[in-house]
């Protein structure tokens, strides 16, 4: 029965330890032993390979890594530098607006007591003003009564006045008339003279 060479895969007889016509040894361990070691050889070579790049993958990934980390480091040392920097100059501001604040405070207190001194002396002088209106009410009646009383005194004089004016007319009226004679008047006795009415106006 014939068999397969290893190498050739020619067929030859099942019992022959080399093959006749490649040379190529037909014991599997013979045959597989250079491949094997080839492999293996090969397997040392990448794994010393694959190390070798793990790790110089690694430290490089190390260094990138340590720049990272340095770069982030460095950008949030400046952040936090710009941070304190911006708060100080917040909080300065906002001490200067205090005391801006307080200022105005004191400023508004300061108006607020003259405003109150103000008040008072207004108030003073309104209380000056309306006793002065009281006595000036008081004086006006006191002389609107007075002037009433001077009114009534005045028509009564002028009524006087008007009266004795009458009476004094009345009597150069009655001093004017001259007296009749009976021996003069050219009335008959028997003709009485009519009464003479002197009415006073």
């Amino acid at each position: 029965m014939a068999n397969r060479c290893l190498g050739c895969k020619r067929e030859i007889e099942r019992d022959l330890q080399t093959c006749y016509i490649c040379g190529a040894s037909q014991s599997y361990v013979r045959y597989y032993i250079k491949s094997v070691f080839v492999v293996l050889v090969l397997i040392s070579i990448f794994s010393g390979f694959g190390y070798w790049y793990i790790d110089k993958t690694i430290k490089v990934a190390q260094t990138n890594t340590a720049r990272l980390t340095e770069t982030k480091t460095q950008t949030a040392l400046q952040k936090v530098q710009q941070s304190q920097v911006q708060f100080q100059l917040q909080l300065e501001q906002a001490n200067k607006k205090a005391l801006q604040a307080e200022a105005k405070a004191t400023q508004a207190g300061e108006l607020a007591a003259q405003l109150t001194v103000k008040l008072d002396e207004a108030e003073k002088k309104i209380t000056e003003a309306e006793k002065k209106v009281t006595e000036t009410e008081k004086r006006a009646g006191w002389l609107l009564k007075l002037n009433r009383q001077l009114k009534a005194q005045v028509k009564t004089l002028t009524d006087k006045a008007s009266a004795t004016e009458q009476e004094l007319l009345l009597n150069k009226e009655n001093q004017q008339e001259p007296a009749v004679s009976p021996i003069e008047s050219p009335i008959s006795p028997t003709e009485s003279p009519e009464p003479e009415n002197n009415s006073s106006d």
